[in-house]
């Protein structure tokens, strides 16, 4: 089901391009202010547009706060915020050093007609979680 390709460790970056960076630098700099300044300040800095708009939470609210909680170590509290993003986080990051650092890229040899489904099944369980919680 998992294997490890060998491959070169400068294609991980193949097809990046600049504004590609800008936009992942200011997304993520705009999460991290809007936190921050949401926790400081008591002020609703909601950035979801599901939540705020419909009052529901989405499959990933929570992220920001259980990816903010993973990094100072605190586990538990990442898995309650938001699960789904608690797990993607850590095994994103190994696959993602595996291959920079070793120059070994995983790969799933799991059938599309089965990982759709099962992808879909891991997110509305999460979101099930996320709404039964964080009401």
């Amino acid at each position: 089901m998992l294997r490890l390709e060998k491959v070169p460790r400068a294609s991980f970056f193949e097809g990046w391009t600049r504004g590609f960076f800008l936009g992942l630098l200011v997304y993520v700099g705009t999460v991290l202010t809007a936190y921050f300044i949401g926790t400081r300040t008591n002020l609703d800095m909601t950035l979801c547009a599901v939540n705020r708009f419909l009052g529901i939470p989405c499959p990933l609210c929570g992220g920001t706060a259980a990816s903010l909680s993973l990094a100072s170590g605190r586990l538990s509290d990442a898995f309650f915020s938001n699960p789904l993003v608690s797990l993607a986080l850590p095994i994103a990051g190994l696959w993602i050093l595996t291959w920079i650092c070793l120059g070994y890229r995983a790969a799933i040899s799991i059938p599309k007609p089965i990982l759709l489904p099962l992808g879909l099944l891991l997110i509305v369980a999460n979101w099930a979680y996320v709404i039964s919680t964080h009401q």
